[in-house]
This record gives C-alpha cells, sequence and structure tokens, in this order.
C-alpha cells in the first residue's frame, strides 16, 4: 500500500521533525556522562522539546479524537475526482492537511515513546498512531486508483485550468509512472486495511532491541 503522497509517512515525518527539533547536536557534541542510560540526567539542551508539538498528552488526545471526522470527510471526494479541476485540487489539498496532521501526531507518540522504550504508555500511544494511520490509507484508498481512471487528456487539461494543482503535479507524475503496479480501489483497501499486521515483526523486535537485550561490554586493545 503507497497511501498518500509517500510510501512510509512516519518514517519520513520522524526524520523531518527529529532534525528540527535536536538543533545543535554534532557527532562532536558530548552528553554530562556519555556512557550514561539515564535520561533525566542529560542535559535538556540535548533533548528534543516536544511541547513544540503539543503543549501537553491532553492536546494530542484532543488531535486524536479529530481524526474520525477527517477521514469521514476524505470519503465525500469519492467518485468526484474526475469531475472537476476545481474538485481534484480541492480533494488533494485536504488530504494535504490531513497528511500534515497525521506527520505531527505520530512523531509526537514516536518519539515520546524513544524516550524510554519500557513505558507502557508512550508505547501504547504509538501502536495508537499505527492503527489510524491505518485508517487514514484505508479511507484513502481510492485516491490513487480513482485519479489513473481520469484520461491522461483530461487531466492536462485539469493542471491548466487549476493552477493550485502544479504542486501535486510529481505526486499525480507518480502515479503514472507505477501504474502497472496499482490495484482496484477494493484491492488497494483490502491492503491498507491489512498493513498494520505487516510491521508486527520489526516493531517486537524494535522493543527488545533497544529495552530488553543487555548491551555486550568489550575491551578494545588500547584499554
Amino acid at each position: 500500500m503507497r497511501g498518500f503522497f509517500i510510501n512510509n509517512i512516519k518514517s519520513i515525518s520522524m526524520l523531518m521533525i527529529s532534525t528540527l527539533l535536536t538543533t545543535g547536536f554534532t557527532a562532536d557534541t558530548k552528553l554530562d556522562d556519555p556512557n550514561t542510560k539515564d535520561r533525566e540526567k542529560i542535559s535538556e539542551e540535548y533533548k528534543w522539546n516536544l511541547s513544540d508539538l503539543y503543549s501537553s498528552l491532553e492536546a494530542w488526545e484532543k488531535e486524536k479524537e479529530a481524526f474520525p471526522e477527517k477521514f469521514e470527510k476524505i470519503g465525500q471526494y469519492k467518485g468526484k475526482l474526475g469531475n472537476s479541476a476545481e474538485t481534484l485540487y480541492t480533494a488533494l489539498n485536504y488530504m494535504e492537511g490531513v497528511v500534515k496532521d497525521l506527520f505531527k501526531f505520530s512523531s509526537y507518540a514516536s518519539m515520546l515513546s524513544d524516550q524510554d522504550a519500557r513505558k507502557a504508555e508512550p508505547l501504547s500511544m504509538d501502536q495508537e498512531a499505527n492503527q489510524i494511520y491505518t485508517k487514514f490509507n484505508t479511507a484513502s484508498a481510492y485516491i490513487t486508483p480513482e485519479i489513473l481512471a481520469i484520461p491522461e487528456n483530461k487531466l492536462k487539461t485539469f493542471m491548466n485550468q487549476e493552477p493550485g494543482l502544479s504542486k501535486f503535479k510529481h505526486y499525480i507524475d507518480d502515479i503514472y509512472r507505477t501504474k502497472e503496479h496499482t490495484l482496484s480501489a477494493e484491492e488497494e483497501n483490502i491492503i491498507a486495511e491489512a498493513s498494520l499486521m505487516q510491521g508486527n515483526s520489526y516493531n517486537i523486535y524494535s522493543i527488545f532491541s533497544n529495552a530488553e537485550m543487555p548491551r555486550p561490554e568489550v575491551t578494545l586493545e588500547n584499554g
């Protein structure tokens, strides 16, 4: 399932926001105690500030409650993308806004969980975010097949009629580039619903490798 705009929006959002929030940290930066594993003992200047994303857990929860309505609104464009340039632009522009909200929402949960992979509540939040991504992918599964159903000459006319569509040109071009690998709307929907299971093995490995497995100690030749 390619989802909307990108294959793995969670990985990209994590990379983007982590870069923004961990400013000034380079390979030469020294922590208070390089051997410590206790985050509380690390200086604040070396920690990302999650309040830049949400002021509190309550604010994150409030955002979560808003997603069902946003996903429901995605459905109002189903079967209409080829009607006019204005409709296509309005639909894609709305979807772009939802994707941005998902970036922010998932990054907060994932980064909070990364602070201490042993804590159950942040891990649960991260898993909730993954479930919400699946619901989004399911709600938007019709987008790619429906754009492919628009004749290319008609789509070019849409692009000329609506200048705002220019920012989605790369996305649309990519859809046509991968046309041979795109399933029907019904089949894409099935894949979207099953996507949550695809990452289970890695998620289990990640929890063990980051929180449970003991770290071996070695002594180099120079001591």
